[in-house]
């Protein structure tokens, strides 16, 4: 199994249907999903793994100049997609 590319993620898409997807999909086609369908301890080990593999994918922000920025406008989907390389 391939933990980036094969699907094994627990989402509901946006039309309310449950669905497994791959850690890039997620992290590249985010908007295609509502939410995670794990429970509260799940959530918190999904999200902090899609923190670092971001972080690592765009060399994470380096001070808090950094990190308003992201906030501000955001992470071009381009930029990430190509960063990522699992």
């Amino acid at each position: 199994m391939n933990v980036a590319f094969d699907p094994w993620i627990p989402v509901v898409d946006t039309s309310g249907e449950r669905q497994l997807a791959s850690l890039f999909t997620v992290l590249t086609e985010g908007d295609r999903f509502a939410d995670l369908a794990v429970r509260p301890h799940e959530r918190v080990s999904l999200m902090r793994l899609f923190l670092c593999v971001t972080h690592a994918a765009l060399n994470g922000p380096k001070d808090d100049r950094d990190v308003v920025a992201l906030l501000y406008f955001g992470i071009q989907r381009t930029t990430l997609r190509s960063s990522i390389v699992l």
